[in-house]
């Protein structure tokens, strides 16, 4: 059963948690009372610690469940935070723009497969996908962890293998600017928004996504009354070479 808990959903072997300042800021989290046995953590005794295993995109990173004080707390390491990306909400206007949320699930053995997802996204319960499929289904109103709509992490990645990392607008690679850091990420735009359907439709990878930087996938959704087109953030980008980035 669903439980949510200050930025926190909790729904049998998924936990949802909201991207916000602290996350940003500081190497870890919160865990509220509530949600320890999530992490099993009933039985740590104070000024104690037990390790967890985050594995994100096939790597694995190492944290820790910490009580201090009767407060639980939920820390993580620097190539964590690098690799989840978490600068890349840096600032208040981009959290609340891109709606980033840590989506966690139980492996057993205190091992939590992680994905970042940002736009509100809605986190179906069921992993099922049908076999040797290009298509998913999406956007049904049926089981959600937040209050947005359904996407699976296979549609985003079979839309990166079909699409590449670079920006589809204006070519962005944040792989050539950032090194490794920066090595497989991008944002995945649907084409069509989600918000905007009632029923469950099935989404192309190659038709109905489309590979973003961060900055054009602000624009796409810059005015309040329509997403903008591809083709029309296109044409306001034109041929302008990007800006000189030194890091």
């Amino acid at each position: 059963m669903e439980e949510r808990c200050y930025s926190w959903i909790i729904d049998g072997e998924i936990a949802v948690k909201k991207i916000d300042k602290s996350v940003v800021n500081h190497y870890g989290t919160g865990i509220p009372h509530k949600i320890r046995e999530y992490w099993n953590a009933v039985n740590i005794e104070s000024e104690k610690q037990k390790k967890v295993t985050f594995l994100l995109e096939d790597k694995t990173y190492f944290a820790d469940v910490e009580i201090q004080k009767n407060r639980t707390r939920l820390f993580w390491h620097s190539d964590f935070r690098d690799a989840a990306g978490f600068k890349l909400y840096a600032d208040e206007q981009s959290r609340a723009v891109l709606k980033p949320y840590i989506v966690f699930k139980q492996m057993g053995n205190d091992l939590y497969s992680v994905e970042i997802v940002s736009n509100g996204l809605e986190f179906e319960k069921s992993n099922t996908i049908p076999p040797n499929s290009s298509c998913y289904t999406e956007g049904g109103r049926k089981v959600y962890y937040t209050s947005k709509y359904e996407r699976k992490a296979k549609c985003r990645q079979q839309a990166i293998q079909i699409h590449g990392c670079k920006c589809s607008i204006c070519g962005f690679d944040f792989k050539k600017v950032y090194g490794s850091l920066g090595e497989g990420y991008i944002e995945i735009h649907h084409k069509k928004p989600l918000y905007s359907l009632d029923d469950e439709v099935e989404v192309n990878p190659k038709t109905d996504l489309a590979p973003v930087c961060s900055n054009c996938h602000r624009m796409l959704h810059r005015r309040r009354d329509r997403i903008i087109s591809i083709d029309e953030l296109k044409n306001l980008v034109g041929d302008q070479p990007l800006p000189a980035i030194k890091i």
